[in-house]
């Protein structure tokens, strides 16, 4: 069974032209998917990710206030539409050789 994560409309900040929006990131979906990462692998996920999208799109993805260790930062989201592909990054990084894994 597949569990949907809310997305909220889109907003811009007029003074940098980036459009912010509640979209899904990868921490989101790894922890909806019940698999644990480590922050190495969700950083190299969100590199091949962005650049996924970009190739795809032709733009930079959206972008999102999250809390990451008491700080505020932005992280890329991404819509429902793009989950498949965040899945196959996913299995990609966190899913694969065990040796692989403990390079991160």
């Amino acid at each position: 069974m597949t569990s949907t994560i809310q997305t909220t409309t889109d907003f811009i900040f007029p003074e940098t032209k980036i459009i912010y929006k509640k979209g899904i990131c990868l921490s989101d979906l790894t922890a909806a998917m019940g698999i644990e990462c480590s922050a190495g692998q969700l950083t190299q996920m969100g590199r091949t990710m962005a650049k996924r999208y970009r190739e795809l799109y032709n733009r930079e993805p959206y972008k999102r206030e999250q809390s990451i260790n008491g700080f505020t930062c932005f992280v890329n989201a991404y819509d429902q539409s793009d989950r498949a592909m965040m899945e196959s990054i996913i299995q990609e990084h966190c899913l694969e050789s065990p040796q692989k894994r403990s390079r991160l």
